[in-house]
């Protein structure tokens, strides 16, 4: 089985989700950050649930080129793709604001 949860370290396998068919939630974090550990949970238990969005995380210490060409500079950041394009992004841990912005990329 397929992790609910997948992963990514550039910009090659970056591409490969934002531009599949189905929806992606791209979750960039550092392991040291408060904030990024404290959602990680929360987008673990997103992932679970819905299997009609990819949710990938990306290692900010792992991917930082990946991170700084998609302008990641505060964590956690979700950056939203809906057929090749980014749909929004959001910068915070509030876990109504980040299930708020799944919904509207599902719609």
């Amino acid at each position: 089985m397929a992790p609910a949860v997948d992963t990514c370290d550039d910009n090659a396998g970056f591409n490969k989700f934002a531009n599949d068919s189905t929806p992606a939630v791209f979750y960039f974090y550092a392991s040291w950050d408060a904030a990024s550990k404290i959602i990680a949970p929360y987008v673990e238990e997103l992932a679970k649930k819905d299997s009609n969005i990819k949710f990938v995380k990306v290692d900010v210490d792992v991917a930082e080129d990946l991170a700084n060409g998609q302008n990641v500079w505060q964590f956690p950041t979700f950056l939203f793709y809906k057929k090749g394009r980014q749909h929004d992004r959001y910068v915070g841990s509030d876990r109504s604001t980040l299930a708020n912005k799944i919904k509207a990329l599902k719609a």
